[in-house]
């Protein structure tokens, strides 16, 4: 894993149960850039923020997964509400 990127996203939803579904058919879009999901939850709180984190073969991976306006168009269309949280790292 050292040397690996680490994305880390929250987001507010719509709805859990259809945006589940959307971020289900994306995944051979993760796929293809390498990404995995290494957990999934809801906030503790607040069931309709989702939290997700995923490893990415190198920072530079994650940065482009992150920046593909592809990306953008999907969250929307699952009912991702105003702009998510995203962060990436270094594993170490």
């Amino acid at each position: 894993m050292a040397g690996s990127g680490l994305v880390f996203v929250s987001h507010e939803v719509k709805d859990f149960d259809a945006w589940k579904k959307g971020y289900d058919a994306d995944k051979p879009n993760r796929d293809k850039v390498g990404l995995v999901e290494l957990a999934l939850g809801r906030d503790a709180t607040k069931a309709n923020v989702v939290l997700i984190a995923f490893q990415a073969p190198s920072v530079a991976a994650a940065q482009a997964f992150a920046a593909n306006p592809a990306l953008k168009e999907a969250m929307m269309a699952a009912g991702v509400i105003g702009m998510p949280d995203m962060k990436i790292g270094n594993a170490v």
